[in-house]
This record gives C-alpha cells, structure tokens and sequence, in this order.
C-alpha cells in the first residue's frame, strides 16, 4: 500500500530528504568537537515545500482503509486526463520517442504529475501525485484508486496496467501527522574509551566517560519508521534531570537533528524527549560509573 500523506495534498511533491534522517542502526562518525544544545529547542533543517497542494472537497481519507487490486472504476477517467495533458502541453514531452501509440518519454517529470493532477481536478477529481510514479484519485470517501503513470525509465505508463489498486475507504488525503502513531527515542550506539565497556543500547546505560547516540525515529501504526519526507524536518528535543545536577552533555550531531550526542558526566537519572508534529516519546537512562 503506498501512502503519499500531505507531502502532496491535491498536487505534488518534491520528495526531499532530511540529511542524517531519523538515525538508525550505522552511525556516521561523531564529530571531534560538538556544540553544546540548548534545553528544549526545535530543531530544523532544510526541506521543499510541496507544489500545488490545495483542500481536497470530498475531505480526509484514511490510513486504515483496506486496499486491493480489482476491477478499476476511473481508468476511462485517467487516460482521458493523459490525452489532454499531451494536447496541451506537448513541450512536457518528447514527442519523437513513441515506443506504442499515445505514449512518449516525459521530460519534465515535476510538470507532467502537476499537470496529470489539475485535469482530474477539472474533471471532479480529488487526486495527488506523489511526482514520482503514482497518482490517485476520488470522487467521494467511499473509494479512491491508484494509477502508476510513469516508469522507472521515465516513460509514460497507460492503459490497464498503469492501474495499482482501489482503497475502501478512501485512503487519501490525509495530514502528515495521522502517519505518526508514535516517537521512538533510543540508543543506536554506545561509545567509550578504553577500558570501559560499553553495555548494549537496550540496557538503557550510559557508563560515566562515555558518549550515547541517541535518535528520535518516528513511527507508524506496523511500527515501520515513517519516511522523512512525511514527517519533515522539525524535532522539538526536552531534556529533564534534577535540580542543580550536570549529569550530561547534550550535543547536537551537524545535519542530523533528529539525532544527540549524549556525553555522561556524573552518576545518576537522566530523560529526553522528542516531540515530531505533536507526537511525543521519551527515553530514560541510567548513569552508572
């Protein structure tokens, strides 16, 4: 099932990605000296704004809809919206290269999925491109369908097998937020100089002199981490210790804000959360010497 979520509501993305991402399992090298982060900050980075999003009228979709392959209901509609796209903006396209008929080699992909879009809207359709390879389309809540109309070699993709599947509901429009069911903050490395043992990042330790990678990965319902191009690039971090303490150093990690480096100074209780478009997780640990 693919889900485009508000990266493109009722038009299309371009699907840029947050450098460093949502951590994981390979952390880059730390760098030699880290800049101390403030308490409760958030924390940006670089993002492309979506391209013609607008409300779809039939309203939200969901994420819980049940999606399948059958018998198509709007194929007739898309592959009169291709037709047109072709008669009205042929300089999308390199009309030389027809390897079947009605079918050519789209030179601009951006243009072509914002066009394919307008013409379903025109004719009814909620619909968005995810300007990459799929659109979809409703014209209630009932149902919507997904069509992939253009191939990995940059060629229009037509007739019944651009068709993916039918969601009942609707499984679209939805906002960025409904993606995220939770915030996982956690260890994804443990580093310590030599003679200290580093424990494993499940035991949720942090010896004294050692330095802790911690991520925020948001994640959906399946617990599958949620594509940085829906959950965009803003974390709120929240560190919390005991009145007067200096447990541990927090550092940002450059061009990874979704990642600290935590440096452990004294023994005792330390938390932090992270907040991804108002969804909140939270990790403890123990300082131990």
């Amino acid at each position: 099932m693919l889900s485009l979520g508000k990266a493109v509501r009722c038009g299309i993305a371009m699907a840029g990605l947050v450098a460093g991402g949502c951590g994981g399992d390979s952390p880059t090298t730390p760098p030699p000296v880290a800049t101390t982060a403030p308490t409760a900050t958030p924390t940006t980075a670089p993002t492309t704004p979506p391209i013609g999003a607008s409300a779809c009228p039939y309203g939200k979709g969901t994420l819980d809809a049940s999606c399948a392959r059958g018998s198509s209901l709007y194929l007739e509609d898309v592959e009169r919206a291709l037709t047109e796209v072709v008669r009205r903006r042929p300089d999308i396209f390199d009309l030389a290269t027809e390897p079947s008929a009605g079918v050519y080699r789209v030179l601009k992909v951006a243009d072509y999925f914002s066009s394919v879009v307008q013409q379903l809207q025109g004719a009814g359709f909620c619909a968005e491109g995810d300007g990459v390879q799929m659109v979809q389309l409703k014209k209630s809540n009932d149902l919507s369908e997904k069509y992939a109309i253009l191939t990995s070699d940059g060629m229009m993709r037509r007739g019944p097998g651009s068709y993916r599947d039918s969601c009942r509901p609707a499984i679209f429009p939805v906002d960025d937020a409904d993606y995220i069911d939770s915030v996982r903050v956690h260890f994804f490395s443990i580093r310590c100089p030599e003679g200290i043992t580093a424990p494993d990042n499940a035991e949720k330790k942090l010896p004294v002199g050692c330095t802790g990678w911690v991520s925020a990965t948001p994640k959906k319902k399946d617990n599958t981490d949620v594509p940085p191009q829906i959950h965009g690039p803003d974390v709120f971090w929240q560190t919390y210790q005991g009145e007067g303490e200096n447990l541990v150093k927090i550092s940002d990690v450059p061009g990874q804000p979704f990642n600290k480096l935590v440096d452990a100074l004294d023994e005792g209780y330390f938390s932090m959360c992270a907040t991804v478009k108002s969804v909140r997780g939270c990790f403890g640990f123990d300082i131990i010497r």
